[in-house]
Order: C-alpha cells, then sequence, then structure tokens
C-alpha cells in the first residue's frame, strides 16, 4: 500500500539552477515534475534510513528550499525576496502559471480532487509511472520485459519510449529487448560510399 507525493517548481526554481550551473555550482536535486514514492508511511530512498510521510514531506521542503539559500550564498551574494516568496511550502494554494508549485502535502488521489490539477496531475502520475516501470524493465530478464511491456497502456508505451530513446546507453537492456528493430538499426554498421578496398582485377 502507498501512494504518490506530487509536486511542481516554480519556473523560478529552473533559473536559479541555470545561474548555478553557469557559475560552476552543482544543480538543485529536483527538476520538471517530480513525484516520490511514499508506500506503508515509509519512504526508502535519498540515503539508508526510512522516514515518515512528515519526515519526507519536510525533508522535501528543506531540499527544495535550500537552492534558494545556495543561490544566495553561492552566487550573488543577498537575498532575492522574489525567489524567497516562492519557495515550496505545505497546503499552498498560491498558483503561478495556473499550476500548482512546491509541495502538495496530500497524496495524488486526493489533489485529483482539484480539477484544475486533474490534467497536469494526470500527466506527471504517466512521467513517474514509466519512471519507475523503466528502472524494473532495465532489471528484468528478457521474457520478463515483455510480459511487463504487453501489460501496459499506451500512454505508458509512450512516456517509456520516450524515455529509453532519449537515453539508450543508460536504458540500453530495454532498448534491445523491447525495442529490437530500433536497436539493429541504431547499431547497425555505417557503410561508406568509397569501395572495397583491394587488387583490381
Amino acid at each position: 500500500a502507498g501512494d504518490w507525493v506530487y509536486f511542481m517548481n516554480y519556473k523560478e526554481y529552473e533559473e536559479i539552477n541555470d545561474i548555478l550551473e553557469e557559475n560552476e555550482k552543482e544543480r538543485g536535486p529536483f527538476e520538471g515534475e517530480n513525484a516520490v514514492y511514499l508506500g506503508n508511511d515509509l519512504y526508502k530512498g535519498f540515503g539508508v534510513e526510512a522516514i515518515s510521510f512528515d519526515g519526507m514531506v519536510q525533508m522535501l521542503i528543506k531540499q527544495y528550499n535550500d537552492l534558494v539559500k545556495r543561490y544566495d550564498e553561492e552566487v550573488t551574494g543577498k537575498y532575492k525576496k522574489k525567489f524567497a516568496k516562492k519557495a515550496a511550502r505545505t497546503g499552498s494554494t498560491e498558483t503561478l502559471d495556473h499550476l500548482a508549485p512546491g509541495i502538495v502535502s496530500t497524496t495524488v488521489r486526493r489533489v485529483m480532487a482539484n480539477d484544475d490539477l486533474k490534467t497536469q496531475v494526470a500527466d506527471a502520475i504517466v512521467g513517474a509511472r514509466a519512471a519507475e516501470l523503466l528502472l524494473k524493465l532495465n532489471s528484468a530478464a528478457p521474457t520478463e520485459k515483455h510480459k511487463i511491456w504487453k501489460g501496459l497502456d499506451e500512454d505508458l508505451r509512450d512516456k517509456i519510449k520516450e524515455k529509453v530513446m532519449a537515453n539508450k546507453h543508460a536504458n540500453q537492456s530495454t532498448f534491445k529487448h523491447v525495442f529490437p528493430r530500433q536497436y539493429r538499426q541504431y547499431h547497425a554498421p555505417k557503410y561508406s560510399a568509397v569501395g572495397p578496398v583491394g587488387r583490381s582485377r
């Protein structure tokens, strides 16, 4: 038993990440859409300890907001109020570009009750689920890969294929066994237009 905890980034978060990278600093941990899985009120990840739901949410908030502090300390040398106001917060009802930024402290099933978020959350769930299934596909035996693949709906297949094609090396096992035609094309020898070298008769 478990559920997804979902949150979205303010667009400024990506801007700060880019500025940090330009200044040869480490980017923050969250980019784009984010969802983490909480099972049985314990979350195992980002380290070795299992922590409670509330503990996980607080850790996410802290890690999310640390980016603004690092931007302040490592790049600008002064606090940027407009970014500080956009820090992650539990139960936030503020919106930016009609999206709900920051940590959503309820589960996805509860968030889905909000009509304004249904489309965005549904898309995020597919993306998060595809990432989870891709990890499973990468580690499964070839025959098991095909069983998993056959049981997926079209949206999930499209998302997984998109992720595999975007990073063929990291997902090589799935690329080879689930998409054999594309795999063969990708690894086919590239023949030169020049004729064979040797004695002419």
